[in-house]
């Protein structure tokens, strides 16, 4: 089923063949950093080390009402930007805590679930959206698997393969007399150091208003990605399930192929979380070597409660590039 509670174990075997998550890493924070790494689009994004104390938000979140805080291993808090401070900080005092946009008014942010593997239409649509597609005339529920942030994951992450479905979200925001104000945006890739506590990002100004409306493919962005049968909604858990009989998800076929896509995707996620961490760190079991033998058994520096590596320093995702903050400081 989809999607399992953050505190559950998924199943991890060969035989028989699992469709869920095939290792727990797909279920935590850090699948949510891959997914938006490889969309190239998401929410501003911050995922926090445990211990770490928060003095002031990052200037990510600037013009942001309303802040999405996940706790380790916990469902998602909704806080208004004024309150996230007491809130992220005592839970940072036991958990790693990953930080979304939620919205930049009064409103809450509309959600549209897509189910994949995706009709043979939208899958063939990479790099050729026609001017009269959703581009165009909006995106909704009815389309949203048209949208090039969603054709470009089940091509990346060969979703045909699976079943699932992906969280898109568009973050509402007041437009009305908005006026120019000074967004920042970190000045280096992944493996940047900070000299200060804080992710430390030099002054851009853009404007914040916009001519898009909120159909346009801009204002959609992935929020999460699930593998299995969702149960929580019963017309999508229809969509999946149609979508595995139409594309034959369970012939001999796809099964033969299906074990080792399971095993790369898991290796590529590994080898992504280990380049999010200490330059020390090395994939779990891969040895710094990625090879679809690689094993799978020994595991990055975890803690006494969790079988999914702690992030070791900040993690940002802004304007779809993905940033690290070495050398911070951390409470007591």
């Amino acid at each position: 089923m989809a999607p399992i509670a953050p505190d559950s174990q998924p199943v991890s075997t060969c035989t028989p063949l699992h469709f869920g998550p095939p290792i727990p890493e797909i279920e935590s924070n850090w699948f949510r950093f891959y997914v938006y790494k490889i969309s190239g689009c998401g929410p501003a994004s911050i995922l926090f080390p445990k211990g770490y104390i928060v003095r002031r938000l990052p200037t990510i979140f600037e013009g942001v009402q309303k802040l999405c805080i996940i706790p380790w291993d916990h469902e998602p808090i909704i806080t208004n930007y004024g309150q996230a401070l007491p809130v992220l900080n005592n839970r940072l005092k036991s958990k790693p805590v990953l930080v979304h946009a939620y919205s930049k008014c009064n409103s809450n942010p509309t959600f549209v679930d897509v189910p994949f593997p995706l009709p043979r239409e939208s899958v063939d649509l990479l790099g050729n959206t026609t001017p009269t597609g959703p581009e165009e005339t909006g995106f909704n529920s009815k389309n949203m698997h048209m949208h090039p942030a969603v054709i470009k994951l089940s091509h990346s992450l060969s979703l045909d393969h699976s079943c699932g479905y992906i969280r898109m979200i568009n973050i509402p925001s007041d437009h009305s007399s908005a006026p120019t104000v000074p967004v920042q945006q970190p000045e280096a890739l992944v493996d940047t150091a900070a000299s200060t506590s804080q992710p430390h990002v030099p002054e851009k100004t853009v404007p914040t208003s916009t001519s898009a409306t909120p159909t346009d493919a801009n204002s959609w962005m992935p929020f999460s990605l699930h593998f299995g049968i969702p149960l929580f909604n019963l017309p999508l858990n229809r969509a999946v399930c149609e979508r595995i009989q139409q594309q034959q998800l369970f012939s001999v076929e796809n099964l033969a192929s299906f074990s080792g896509w399971s095993r790369m995707l898991c290796l590529r996620l590994l080898d992504f979380i280990a380049q999010c961490q200490s330059p020390s760190i090395a994939p779990r079991g891969t040895g710094g070597n990625l090879s679809a033998t690689s094993s799978l058994t020994t595991p990055l520096p975890l803690s006494s409660d969790s079988v999914v590596p702690f992030p070791t320093c900040p993690v940002l995702f802004h304007e779809g590039m993905l940033y690290k903050a070495q050398d911070v400081q951390y409470g007591n």
